[in-house]
This record gives C-alpha cells, sequence and structure tokens, in this order.
C-alpha cells in the first residue's frame, strides 16, 4: 500500500507522488536547447525527486552524459576543498558513466585528471575545456542540487566561470542545472548575479 513520505527520496512505486511530468517536459526540452537554468523551491516539494527524474530520462539519450551532485555538505568547507572535492566527484561520475557503456575513454581520463584535479576557479575553468576535448561528441549536463551549499566564497566565481563558459564557443559544458530552496539573485553575491544567463524556475 503506498503512504505519503515526508522524508528523503520518494519511490514512486511506494509513495504517493504528485505528477510532474509537464515539468519534466520542459526541463528536458530546455536541456536540449543548451540552456542554463535553476530550479527552486522550499523543502519537501519535490525538487530531488525531479532531478532523478531528470538524470533518468537524460541516460535515455545516447549523446548526453548527465552528471547528479548534491552541494549538501560543502557549506562550510574550504574553498580549496570544495573545488578539489567537486572535480574529483565529476572525474569518478563521469568514469562510472563511461565505464557502464563500455566507452575506451575511461582510462585515459583517469590519466589525466585524477592525479592533477584543480583546488581553485582557473584551474577549475581549464579542466571543463580539456575534459570536454576529450569527449567532443557528447553533451555534457550538470544537475547540482542543494545548490545553497556552496561556500559562500565560492559562489560568485563559480557562477562567473560557468557564464564565461555559456557564451564561449564552442561551449564545453552542454547545459548546468542549479537546484535549491533559494533563488540565485538573493544569494549574497556582493553585487549583482554573476549568472544572469540563466532561466529561472520555481516549483509550484
Amino acid at each position: 500500500m503506498r503512504y505519503f513520505n515526508t522524508y528523503g527520496p520518494v519511490d514512486e512505486t511506494q509513495h504517493y507522488i504528485v505528477s510532474r511530468s509537464e515539468l519534466l517536459a520542459t526541463l528536458v526540452t530546455q536541456i536540449k536547447q543548451g540552456s542554463y537554468f535553476t530550479i527552486y523551491a522550499p523543502r519537501q516539494m519535490g525538487k530531488t525527486t525531479i532531478l532523478r527524474q531528470l538524470a533518468k530520462e537524460l541516460d535515455e539519450k545516447p549523446d548526453y552524459l548527465p552528471l547528479t551532485f548534491t552541494f549538501e555538505a560543502f557549506e562550510s568547507a574550504p574553498v580549496e576543498s570544495f573545488f578539489l572535492a567537486f572535480s574529483k566527484d565529476i572525474v569518478q561520475r563521469l568514469m562510472a558513466a563511461l565505464r557502464s557503456e563500455g566507452d575506451t575513454q575511461v582510462t585515459k581520463i583517469q590519466e589525466q585528471f585524477m592525479n592533477d584535479l584543480p583546488t581553485d576557479i582557473l584551474a577549475l575553468r581549464d579542466f571543463f575545456t580539456q575534459l570536454t576535448k576529450l569527449l567532443p561528441n557528447r553533451r555534457l549536463v550538470l544537475i547540482i542540487d542543494e545548490f545553497d551549499g556552496t561556500p559562500q566564497a565560492a559562489i560568485s566565481g563559480l557562477l562567473q566561470t560557468w557564464r564565461e563558459v555559456y557564451l564561449t564557443t564552442p561551449r564545453t559544458l552542454h547545459s548546468i542545472v542549479l537546484i535549491g530552496i533559494q533563488n540565485i539573485a538573493t544569494l549574497n553575491l556582493g553585487r549583482s548575479s554573476p549568472f544572469n544567463i540563466a532561466r529561472e524556475l520555481q516549483v509550484s
């Protein structure tokens, strides 16, 4: 028998769930168009469930490589440790995705990146450029849950870098989805948002 679950991820086979099929279709369309966008809503509104559904939908498209993360544990981390952990997570998730497909680039990615991971924003920008050069025919999509947990000192540089990536041709990251409980415009960036190329979507 199904029941209401307000603690942790929702399982459609066990729990009651509000259908988000139209919203999911909209998100997939925006990603296909190469959009960078944010999703925000209060807790227990289904953001993480949408994230899981979105990643599953993209996994079924052979030219897409969706990589999902959560920044929940990073809020108090030193900036260098944050960049190191984030880039390490990217490499590990990417290798796992490629390995499941039998892609021969796994070994090359491991050799090139695992012993030389970035610890600052400039190195992270170069990291994205090198990474996508190895995968020219794949559309890399970053889906980041709990973006509010980004260390305060890293937020502005990270958003500025992604804005630069978005405006660069060819683009090294096809799409970025940031999920959190706050609109990015409300985050304390010290000045106007450097991520104004992104669409904003509020979960009702």
